[in-house]
């Protein structure tokens, strides 16, 4: 799988952008209080197969910047947050590796909404903090500021809300969350294997211990 991620990201190169979690999150910015003041554009924004196969093909980028989760304190605080992990990821990893991971994402949502007919970027987004917990699992993030809690224990609450979610979605919420979850395993696929073989090695070492 590394071997294709290489070959991703060398094609990924020519149109990575720097600082790419400041320009959606800005973009979101815009479009929010645009769709905020004229309630109406929201009906010309969202993903909608039938109405990009016939011909309104910005769809295909302007539902990446359409927020649904509730009011503007709401916003800023997931506004700061996800520009706050998405700049970290690209810290760890530069510019043209984290460019990949979101715009393989991207792909895999544009084609599950292809699938069902409606998809959201929601659940791209969410994915980041498996992304950030696989890179630093005990790094301390502070809870409005106050509360120290570690980015792996936010990871698996994210992991029970995919799940909850995916149980009571329809079906183009599953399929918005199987693609955010696609991508996620795309990328750290290596890495999950070769855990789960130390893991099965240590167990086999426990077991062959208490057997002596």
């Amino acid at each position: 799988m590394k071997k294709f991620i290489y070959r991703v990201e060398r094609a990924v190169s020519r149109i990575a952008v720097e600082n790419l979690m400041t320009v959606i999150i800005g973009a979101m910015g815009i479009f929010y209080i645009a769709t905020l003041l004229y309630p109406e554009l929201y009906s010309l924004l969202y993903f909608d197969r039938a109405l990009i196969l016939q011909g309104q093909v910005w769809r295909l980028l302007t539902f990446l910047f359409l927020y649904d989760g509730g009011n503007i304190f709401y916003f800023l605080l997931f506004a700061y947050f996800y520009w706050w992990m998405g700049s970290s990821l690209e810290g760890y990893w530069g510019k043209t590796r984290f460019c990949t991971y979101y715009y393989i994402g991207i792909l895999t949502v544009i084609l599950s909404g292809f699938i069902a007919g409606y998809t959201t970027a929601t659940y791209l987004n969410l994915s980041l903090f498996f992304a950030f917990a696989m890179l630093d699992p005990n790094h301390e993030l502070l809870i409005f500021f106050i509360l120290p809690v570690k980015i792996k224990w936010l990871a698996w609450l994210d992991a029970a809300y995919f799940i909850f979610m995916f149980f009571i979605s329809g079906w183009a919420g599953k399929a918005a969350i199987v693609a955010a979850f696609l991508n996620f395993l795309i990328f750290f696929y290596d890495d999950f294997y070769r855990r789960m073989k130390l893991f099965v090695m240590d167990m086999k070492y426990r077991l062959r211990n208490r057997r002596k």
